[in-house]
């Protein structure tokens, strides 16, 4: 199935197609606990943020889990770039600011990822992925998928502080 059918959908339409989808599969159609979202708008918000890597209606599934569970497997590549030799204190870091966002919006995590890229680009002249990868793996278990400010912001503060201390405390791969 060609995925511009779907994306030209209205998201509207679009969302009631996906919903028996996530029903079937995590038992609710929206995590906006912690979110700044009602679930309509959770829902809304999830649905805009993998049209455009959707092909089939089934892939909202997949496109779902790192949001709808807390527990997932790291693809290799997204272990790999945990092993890289700033991943543990850009993971820090990011946690460490955390408690200071507000609101957990759009317009304030997207500054505050900025502010860490700025950061680590000038104290340690890492690349935006060097900064932002470890991050969307802590998150999410892969480096691909929609916007990662999307992304935090579905998952909430709370959320993704958990996971990213579970990374730094937990999960770190041996550098080979």
């Amino acid at each position: 199935m060609d995925a511009q059918p779907l994306r030209r959908q209205p998201v509207t339409e679009l969302i009631a197609q996906v919903e028996p989808h996530l029903l079937a599969a995590f038992g609710t159609t929206s995590r906006q606990e912690g979110t700044v979202f009602s679930a309509a708008e959770w829902l809304q918000a999830f649905v805009t943020s993998i049209t455009n890597e959707m092909v089939t209606l089934e892939d909202a599934v997949a496109l779902g889990r790192p949001v709808f569970e807390d527990q997932f497997t790291m693809t290799p590549e997204a272990e790999e770039a945990l092993r890289g030799p700033s991943a543990r204190e850009v993971l820090s870091a990011f946690v460490e600011g955390l408690p200071a966002i507000e609101p957990f919006d759009y317009n304030t995590v997207n500054e505050y990822f900025r502010s860490l890229r700025a950061r680590f680009k000038s104290e340690q002249a890492l690349s935006g992925r060097q900064v932002m990868f470890p991050i969307r793996v802590a998150l999410t278990g892969t480096l691909k998928g929609p916007c990662l400010v999307i992304i935090a912001i579905l998952l909430g503060k709370r959320r993704c502080q958990q996971r990213a201390q579970a990374i730094i405390d937990h999960g770190m791969p041996r550098t080979t």
